[in-house]
């Protein structure tokens, strides 16, 4: 069966897009470890024990050698919101956007959401999968307007906790066998979406 020139340039912006959405996805996640690395260096201790950090860890990060590069993925965000209110559609229709017009917000917070929605518009199972979050909140993201998502992304990177277990990260930056540490870095988000979807 010949596939027509339209089905043709469909699967080819498929593709396009696709290739730009992962590389969004790798910046924020790269932004992210360059900030938890940041907030470690000024914070060791409050911000080791929020996450359990063990000293071969907490050494590796901080250091300014390491390459972040290694931990961030183009695939899945390697850190989830924790505050089940962020995953409340219903949150997001009761403020009073008033209380929140000085509120300072980063660019990691706004990146989160919108980089959200617009992986939601292309595939919302994707979407739910790299950012892990229910499906009610990946289909309001791809409806929700711009003050909506201003208003979701108040205190993200402050409610994020890290996907998978502390130990990765010492496997992934200093384990003897790396590209086992990634594998698994990549099956672990999987299952654990999908223990807790269920």
């Amino acid at each position: 069966m010949k596939m027509s020139n339209s089905t043709l340039q469909f699967g080819t912006f498929l593709s396009d897009e696709y290739d730009k959405l992962r590389q969004l996805v790798f910046d924020l996640d790269l932004g992210l470890w360059n900030n938890f690395q940041q907030l470690l260096r000024k914070r060791p201790d409050k911000i080791s024990a929020r996450f359990n950090l063990t000293e071969p860890v907490v050494n590796e990060l901080v250091s300014y050698h390491v390459d972040l590069k290694k931990l961030a993925s183009g695939v899945f965000i390697s850190f989830r919101l924790l505050n089940k209110d962020f995953l409340d559609v219903n949150k997001f229709l009761m403020i009073d956007k008033k209380n929140f017009l000085f509120k300072k917000i980063s660019y990691l917070d706004i990146s989160f959401w919108y980089i959200l929605k617009r992986l939601a518009l292309v595939d919302i199972s994707v979407s739910m999968l790299c950012f892990s979050v229910p499906q009610s909140v990946a289909k309001w993201a791809t409806t929700a307007s711009d003050d909506e998502l201003y208003l979701a992304a108040i205190g993200t990177v402050d409610n994020l906790v890290l996907r998978y277990p502390v130990d990765f990260i010492q496997n992934i930056l200093i384990g003897e066998n790396k590209n086992n540490s990634v594998f698994q870095r990549m099956i672990y988000p999987t299952s654990n979406y999908l223990i807790r979807s269920h």
